[in-house]
């Protein structure tokens, strides 16, 4: 539910609105405390004079209030409003925006509220769950995750999960100790599996399992004979090994080749700059610092297979034989999450700073050479050691374009230099995709492939002979409700067939049934 006023707010004069900022009395009974300025007649009036059924901005903490709406705060989503905020020159620290509630937590809870914070501020999947999925039939977890969503995208200053932990409690974890020190990646990789096999066994759909599926071909080039086989792998997560100094001096050139301005700036003045410095020490207790694209260099880089362990069984030769390894991007998901080994294998922090391009460019490390450029959107931090501490999340709000710190219930806005000097152990990118906005017209489609095809940009080819039977009309088990009527025009890239115009359920497979 979304305050309805928020969409009839057509202009606003920005100068009469802070001309009225600095006046000191309610227009009708002279009243000081608590005065609010009506976005319609710009009135400055008192909390008992002002109008209820209208957009106020409340001085004294600059927030936009709607009495209507819940009595409570309503997100600065409409642009215009958002534009005034920086015009206005005082504190911004209780600005509150959609998408901006904290989480409690509940007893060690920091590592679920951190991946539920990310996950929210990821525009794909924020729209999915609360466009479709919540309308759907879903049950459990699923609904439960919506429900959760849904709150924390009202304005909220913060919001009590214990339902949604509950739910996690049942279907991910036999005994979650809520006191226990957990590990946040390990949560995402849970909570990943939990929710995608729900999607796909009451909606049918590989929405999430999508959004975050990486595949690369890794290809093993025998040493004796020159042959070479290729394998596939998919996985949710890539794993990077912070490389060793030694080995990091290899890959210095070729990363810093591949940032952008930007991004050597940041690298130089965290190298150069005293102040700088010791702020990363304090952070990490090291000065060392090096790119996310040398830990990149590192797990792509060709491996020779010659320990004895490791050698692999050439089907040319009949026997195992050393070998080349060398790994390649062959597809990339909407939604990438990198997550760096921080640890030695003597459970030991590894105390160094890794800096994130705010661009990210995979290109050097695919295939193909034809790869989206990804933006930053979420980092995860770590303070503590492996047995303790806490975690952090570091979001970029989609709509605003501003950085937020969420410690647990507590919000704080952050600037983007403050977000890249943190310790990342998570990092999320997103590809700039902009939703597609598809018209109505004849063409039939089923809806759960639509709900993908607007929220992200590979969708796959439209699954007609999941729903469509062999006498081109609907299958036992589906309805007409399931369809969706848009413009061929639109969706034609996804499908070879331009019949599906008039469908209705098939008697002859009922038969058959």
């Amino acid at each position: 539910m979304k305050c309805r006023h928020i969409k009839k707010l057509a202009s606003i004069d920005y100068e009469t609105i802070i001309t009225k900022f600095k006046a000191r009395f309610c227009e009708k009974c002279g009243k000081k405390e608590d005065l609010y300025i009506n976005f319609m007649t710009y009135e400055t009036m008192c909390e008992l004079h002002f109008a209820r059924d209208q957009l106020q901005l409340k001085k004294d903490q600059l927030q936009v209030i709607c009495k209507q709406f819940c009595n409570s705060i309503v997100a600065l989503e409409n642009t215009k409003i958002k534009d005034l905020i920086p015009m206005l020159e005082i504190n911004k620290k209780n600005i509150r925006i959609l998408g901006c509630t904290g989480l409690l937590n509940l007893g060690n809870t920091c590592y679920i509220n951190t991946i539920i914070q990310a996950l929210s501020s990821i525009l794909c999947i924020k729209t999915y769950f609360l466009k479709y999925v919540i309308r759907s039939k879903a049950q459990g977890i699923l609904m439960q995750f919506c429900e959760l969503l849904d709150a924390m995208w009202r304005g909220e200053r913060y919001y009590d999960p214990s339902r949604f932990l509950t739910f996690i409690n049942g279907e991910i974890f036999t005994d979650m100790n809520r006191f226990r020190h957990q590990d946040t990646l390990e949560f995402f990789h849970f909570f990943h599996t939990t929710i995608d096999n729900n999607l796909k066994v009451q909606l049918g759909s590989n929405f999430f399992s999508d959004c975050f599926l990486w595949k690369t071909n890794i290809s093993l080039q025998c040493i004796q004979c020159q042959t070479s086989s290729i394998v596939q792998e998919e996985f949710f997560e890539l794993p990077l090994c912070i490389p060793q100094k030694e080995e990091s001096k290899f890959f210095k050139d070729k990363s810093y080749n591949l940032m952008s301005d930007k991004d050597k700036f940041e690298l130089e003045g965290m190298t150069n700059s005293i102040w700088k410095k010791a702020k990363l020490f304090v952070n990490s207790r090291s000065l060392r610092v090096i790119s996310l694209y040398e830990c990149l260099y590192s797990y792509f880089k060709t491996e020779k297979l010659d320990d004895q362990q490791n050698l692999r069984m050439c089907d040319h030769c009949n026997s195992k034989q050393e070998s080349e390894k060398n790994q390649k991007i062959k597809s990339l998901p909407p939604v990438l999450v990198i997550a760096l080994k921080r640890y030695y294998s003597t459970n030991t922090k590894i105390p160094l700073h890794v800096q994130l391009p705010i661009i990210l460019n995979l290109n050097e490390f695919s295939q193909d050479k034809d790869l989206p450029l990804y933006e930053l959107s979420s980092v995860i931090s770590h303070k503590g050691d492996l047995h303790s501490g806490h975690y952090f999340a570091y979001c970029k709000h989609q709509e605003t374009g501003f950085w937020f710190k969420f410690n647990d219930r507590k919000v704080s806005r952050r600037t983007e230099e403050q977000v890249l000097q943190k310790q990342a152990y998570i990092a999320f990118y997103t590809d700039n995709f902009v939703m597609r906005n598809v018209k109505k017209g004849k063409f039939s489609v089923p809806v759960e492939w639509f709900n993908r095809f607007k929220c992200i940009k590979n969708p796959m080819q439209i699954p007609f002979e999941k729903y469509i039977c062999e006498h081109d009309k609907i299958k036992p088990g589906y309805s007409i409700e399931d369809f969706k009527k848009v413009r061929y025009d639109d969706v034609k890239n996804y499908t070879e067939r331009e019949e599906i115009r008039k469908l209705k359920p098939c008697e002859e497979c009922k038969k058959i049934v």
